[in-house]
């Protein structure tokens, strides 16, 4: 989407005038997002996603229908309504969050703390629980679509987003899971993909653990040995990074942390495709490791420090 075309946005209301366009926040896999305001309700804050009527790949329909049947959760986006904002695009409107933990991230100087890692996967391991719970993977965990709560009550709490990638495991009705299947394109983003989805074979539940645990080493370390990868053209890239991924020992991965972020990781590599992960037995190892090292949960994260001057952060 150009700039005039982002420009142009800020102009458009939805719903006969009852949400208004104010600003550009950013974009997802599929769509472009943006603040609202409710010009009849003291002009309350709303973020919109919106998706050209012509895209080929349309993902927002499904989404929202999605995001509503997650309403009943804790930790998922609240939406507000689906609608044809105009010849040009839909749009969805749903609750409007904070920062990302990608934006964070940098705020912190690219590296959190054992204890901000752990109040981090304590929360996500739910978050990914309720949804396979519910018959979904989401297939494209990121730092960039993981946000703290923005409202006062809520500013401790990391929500997951964006689920244009999302998709079901299994029959809605019999609740059996989908066949095993190999010859299937990457899905989601490399740095953070599982092997098996590198290897294109199909993902379940197993894929979306690996790759959180990729992204808590991500958090705790700076960075992951495959990252800078960058030969052409991309498909030679995903496999450089496979096979960086591959050949990369889990003892390399976690060398320096504790000993548990190693157990998780390797559970997560070894669960079968059909296999529900054991989401209490990761969450009782990170508290086990919190009491270890004397983290207390009060969801106070690294970035609050950063806004104090680093005053207290350990």
């Amino acid at each position: 989407m150009s700039n005039q075309q982002n420009d142009n946005n800020l102009h458009k209301t939805i719903d006969n005038g009852r949400y208004k366009l104010t600003q550009r926040l950013g974009s997802g896999s599929f769509g472009e997002i943006y603040k609202a305001v409710e010009t009849g309700n003291d002009n309350k804050e709303y973020a919109v996603k919106l998706e050209k009527t012509t895209e080929k790949s349309a993902q927002l329909k499904s989404e929202y229908a999605l995001l509503n049947e997650l309403k009943h959760i804790d930790g998922y986006p609240r939406v507000f309504g689906y609608y044809k904002m105009n010849e040009q695009y839909y749009a969805m409107v749903m609750q409007l969050l904070g920062e990302s933990l990608e934006g964070l991230f940098d705020k912190c100087d690219r590296r959190f703390t054992v204890k901000t890692s752990i109040m981090i996967a304590d929360q996500m391991i739910t978050r990914l629980q309720c949804l396979h719970e519910e018959g979904y993977i989401h297939r494209d965990m990121k730092p960039d679509n993981m946000m703290i709560g923005k409202e006062q009550s809520n500013t401790w709490k990391v929500f997951l987003i964006d689920f244009g990638l999302c998709k079901q495991y299994r029959d809605k009705r019999t609740r059996v899971q989908y066949d095993y299947n190999e010859r299937k394109n990457m899905t989601g983003t490399a740095r953070y993909a599982s092997v098996n989805n590198h290897l294109g074979l199909e993902q379940s539940r197993r894929d979306d653990i690996e790759c959180f645990f990729y992204i808590l080493l991500y958090f705790l370390k700076g960075i992951l040995p495959w990252q800078g990868l960058k030969p052409d053209p991309k498909k030679e890239r995903y496999e450089k990074i496979a096979e960086k991924k591959i050949s990369t020992p889990i003892t390399v991965l976690c060398a320096g942390l504790p000993i548990e972020f190693q157990m998780l990781l390797s559970y997560a590599k070894n669960l079968t495709y059909y296999e529900k992960p054991n989401y209490a037995y990761c969450r009782v190892l990170l508290r086990v490791l919190a009491r270890a090292v004397g983290v207390c949960f009060d969801w106070r994260y690294d970035w609050a420090y950063v806004a104090q001057g680093n005053r207290g952060r350990s």
